[in-house]
């Protein structure tokens, strides 16, 4: 793989606060709408290092009815969105999105606890999570994504690499759902994958290890090791995930 740069730029700033020099270091990346990440005491603009490399941010527009004449009216705008890299935006009307609670819960709940106002009032102050339907909606993608790992290991499994591309293409998916599995069980989840994938190997027995490396290796981060893994590695790695895979399930569908 060939070396390649992020986009953040570092720079000092110098100013005065209450007459007093101070000497500011911050980080920036991107053009538009600005959003200023601040971090908390003891941490660093590390924690924000892979939202400032993302150029993909996933704008919703909740308008309070939708036409054709609308749409097209809103195209020139979602035409400069999507040129600038970002995906096309969601498009709701207000009463939608409040029946889209019942169809769509893990992706609202995801919504309600990571957004940003832009424009506007927030139309998810009031909006309620069937916490109820939440849990049939995890253990419907939680099989199906289990089905589809089975099946494109299965036509695979000869080849190592192609394993490697398969962990860490799945990574992402299977955390957002063990996420949302530790949310059913524990109530909330911390906001670090890593983190998530140890709290609920404590709750449901599985070793977070594997899921870890992955993730990390998946970031870039230094000294977790690289792909390739090897081939006995990946063929453990990808064991660890079908019988995390198996054990959240279950443990799911017990409730």
């Amino acid at each position: 793989m060939a070396p390649k740069l992020d986009p953040m730029v570092g720079r000092y700033l110098r100013t005065d606060i209450d007459g007093v020099a101070h000497r500011l270091y911050f980080e920036e990346a991107g053009e538009g709408i600005p959003l200023v990440c601040l971090h908390t005491a003891g941490a660093d603009n590390r924690q924000y290092r892979h939202l400032l490399a993302d150029p993909d941010v996933n704008l919703l527009c909740v308008l309070r009815r939708i036409s054709e004449p609308l749409l097209r009216d809103l195209s020139p705008a979602v035409i400069w969105w999507t040129k600038q890299g970002h995906p096309a935006p969601l498009i709701f009307s207000s009463e939608e999105l409040s029946r889209s609670a019942r169809v769509f819960p893990i992706e609202m709940l995801d919504i309600m606890e990571n957004h940003r106002v832009l424009v506007g009032e927030d139309p998810f102050v009031h909006l309620e999570i069937p916490m109820d339907l939440h849990r049939v909606q995890l253990e419907h993608e939680l099989r199906t994504r289990l089905l589809h790992l089975r099946q494109q290991y299965a036509a695979i499994a000869a080849d190592s690499k192609k394993i490697d591309q398969l962990l860490l293409r799945s990574i992402s998916a299977i955390s957002t759902l063990f996420r949302h599995a530790l949310i059913t069980l524990a109530g909330k989840a911390p906001a670090s994958k890593a983190d998530v994938m140890r709290e609920l190997g404590q709750w449901v027995s599985f070793d977070a290890a594997p899921f870890q490396k992955i993730l990390a290796i998946r970031e870039a981060k230094s000294g977790v090791g690289k792909l390739p893994l090897g081939k006995n590695e990946s063929y453990a790695t990808f064991t660890a995930y079908l019988d995390a895979m198996d054990r959240v399930v279950k443990k799911i569908t017990g409730l």
